[in-house]
C-alpha cells in the first residue's frame, strides 16, 4: 500500500462524511489568537488536496512561514503543486508569487501533480518536491522544483525550467516521491518508492544543489532497497521521511509492508552513508523494523516521518492498530531508536508508545509528524476521527515517552478551529519559530455537501512556554522532517 494510500485511508473516509511575537497567555499547546485569525492562517484556496502528508511547514530566517500543497482543480492544468508564504504574523505575503501563493504545473496538461515536501537552501531558496503523472499515463515519477525567494521559479535550477524529474524504473514504472530534505552543503535528498515486479522498494535520490543527479551518490544518483521483512515473498515499502544525522548520515523512516503471505506491517528506519550505501553499523545490515503488536503477534503500523534527536537518537511518529489486521482502532504512535538502530528502552515499552485520543469508539488516531524540544520533550501533531469529522490534534510527550501532563489536557490537544461543523481538519506538520510552534495542515470549507470536499491549506501557531524550550535556532528547527 502506498503512502498516499495510506494517508487517504485516514483522511478521505471522514472528509466524506456530508518570530517571537505577542503571545497570549494560555497552557501549552493553545493557538496563538495574535497570530493570523484566531491562531490559524489561511492560504485562501477551496482546492486542497486531502492527503498532502509530507507537506510540512518551514520556519525563514526572518519568521516568515512556508507551506506547501496541491491543488487539485487548477483550470484545465489539472492538480499542481501549490506553495504558500505567511508573514510572521500570519498574513499571507503578498510579496510572494501571485498575492502569497504559486502553483507550479510539472505535467503541463490535466495530468496529476502531488506536492508532498519542502525544504530551504542556504541562499532561501525553495525546494518542493513531490510526484508527477501525466495525462493518460499510469506511469509516475520524482518531480521538484526550486523557488526563488520572491515566489518565482529559478531558470538556474534543472535544465533552464526551475523543475526537474526523476524516474528509477523507466517510463513503465511507478515511482513515487513523498518527502524532501537539504543537505548543509545544499545537496537535496528525496525519498519515496519505486515499483517492483512484487510491489514496491524505498526510493533515494540525491540532486546536486542545481537540480542535476548527484553522480557520487548510490547508481546515478540513485538509490533502492527493500526492508526485508522476514519470511516476505511480496513487499511494499517506501520511505515517508528523511534526514541528516550530525555524522552526514541520511536516515530515512517508511513502512516495511509484507504484502504475503502475511500481512504484516511495520515501521522501517533505515541509515546510509554519504555514498547511498547502506550502514551496516546500524543495526547489522543498515536497516530495521519495530513492530506494535498489540498482544496478538500482528502488527500493523505506518510510519510517517524521523527526526534526528539532540542526542542522535533516532524518533519516528505514526500510528499504529490496537485491534490486528483492521484500520479500525488506530492510535498515534511513536518509536525511539538508539543511534545504532537497537530500541532505546527507556522510552515507552521498549522504545514504543501508542496514545489513543478516542473521540469515537474504533477510531482512527494518527501522528503524522514531530518535533524535539531543546528540553527533549516531543510534539507530535496530526489528526483524529470522530463519526464523519476530522479533528486536528497535538500532544507532548515527556523525554521517558509519558504524556506530559502540563501539555494541553492531559499531554494532549484537539481542535476544532471554530468551524460549526468542522468537517476535514488535520495537521500534516509541525517546526518551530522562534519559541513557538508551527503546524501547518488542511482544513474544510463550507459547503460539506460537494465532492470532493472543499479544502484551504494552512497554518497554526500554538503557544509554548518560551521557558521550558529555549530559543531555537534557525539549524535546529530546519532538522525536522
Amino acid at each position: 500500500m502506498s503512502k498516499r494510500m495510506m494517508w487517504k485511508s485516514v483522511v478521505s473516509v471522514f472528509a466524506t462524511g456530508a518570530c517571537a511575537c505577542g503571545i497570549a497567555s494560555a497552557a501549552d499547546g493553545t493557538l496563538d489568537p495574535s497570530f493570523g485569525v484566531d491562531g490559524l492562517a489561511r492560504a485562501g484556496i477551496t482546492d486542497g488536496d486531502l492527503q498532502p502528508s509530507g507537506c510540512r511547514p518551514v520556519v525563514q530566517p526572518d519568521d516568515k512561514i512556508v507551506i506547501c500543497g496541491t491543488r487539485l482543480s487548477n483550470g484545465a492544468s489539472g492538480s499542481d503543486f501549490l506553495v504558500a508564504r505567511f508573514n510572521a504574523d500570519g498574513s499571507l505575503d503578498t510579496t510572494f508569487g501571485n498575492a502569497g501563493l504559486m502553483t507550479i504545473d510539472f505535467d503541463h496538461g490535466a495530468g496529476t501533480d502531488q506536492a508532498d515536501g519542502i525544504a530551504l537552501q542556504s541562499d532561501g531558496s525553495i525546494v518542493v518536491a513531490g510526484t508527477t503523472r501525466a495525462t493518460g499515463s499510469s506511469s509516475r515519477t520524482f518531480a521538484v522544483a526550486r523557488l526563488t525567494n520572491a515566489g518565482a521559479l529559478d531558470a538556474s535550477f534543472g535544465a533552464g525550467t526551475g523543475q526537474a524529474t526523476i524516474e528509477f524504473t523507466g517510463s513503465t514504472g511507478d515511482d513515487q516521491a513523498y518527502t524532501v530534505a537539504v543537505q548543509p552543503d545544499d545537496k537535496i535528498l528525496i525519498a519515496g518508492s519505486t515499483a517492483t515486479m512484487t510491489g514496491s522498494d524505498v526510493a533515494v535520490v540525491r540532486l546536486l544543489a542545481d537540480g542535476f543527479a548527484d553522480t557520487g551518490f548510490g547508481d546515478a544518483g540513485r538509490v533502492t532497497f527493500g526492508f526485508g521483512l522476514p519470511g516476505a515473498t511480496a513487499q511494499a515499502d517506501n520511505a515517508n521521511g528523511v534526514a541528516i544525522d550530525a555524522q552526514g548520515r541520511i536516515v530515512v523512516a517508511g513502512t516495511a509492508n509484507a504484502s504475503a503471505p502475511s500481512a504484516e506491517i511495520r515501521f522501517g528506519v533505515a541509515r546510509l552513508l554519504p555514498d547511498g550505501s547502506l550502514d551496516n553499523a546500524f543495526n547489522g545490515s543498515g536497516s530495521t523494523t519495530v513492530a506494535f503488536d498489540p498482544g496478538t503477534g500482528v502488527s500493523n503500523a505506518y510510519a510517517f516521518g524521523i527526526v534526528v534527536e539532540s542526542d542522535g537518537k533516532l524518533f519516528i511518529p505514526g500510528y499504529a492498530n490496537t485491534s490486528p489486521l483492521s484500520m479500525l482502532n488506530m492510535d498515534a504512535a511513536a518509536a525511539r531508536l538508539n543511534e545504532d538502530g537497537s530500541p532505546d528502552a527507556t522510552f515507552g515499552d521498549n522504545g514504543r508508545v501508542t496514545v489513543g485520543f478516542d473521540l469515537e469508539a474504533n477510531g482512527i488516531d494518527a501522528a503524522v509528524a514531530a518535533a524535539e524540544q531543546p528540553d527533549g520533550r516531543v510534539l507530535l501533531v496530526g489528526t483524529a476521527v470522530n463519526g464523519t469529522m476530522q479533528y486536528a490534534i497535538s500532544l507532548r510527550l515527556d523525554t521517558d515517552g509519558s504524556l506530559d501532563a502540563t501539555y494541553g489536557t492531559g499531554g494532549k490537544q484537539t481542535y476544532n478551529f471554530g468551524l460549526t461543523t468542522p468537517g476535514t481538519q488535520a495537521f500534516t506538520g509541525i517546526t518551530f519559530q522562534g519559541t513557538q510552534v508551527i503546524a501547518g495542515g488542511v482544513i474544510y470549507v463550507p459547503p460539506m455537501d460537494v465532492t470532493p470536499p472543499p479544502l484551504d491549506c494552512m497554518a497554526a501557531r500554538l503557544t509554548i512556554d518560551a521557558t521550558t524550550t529555549g530559543e531555537a535556532d534557525a539549524i535546529f528547527g530546519a532538522n525536522f522532517d
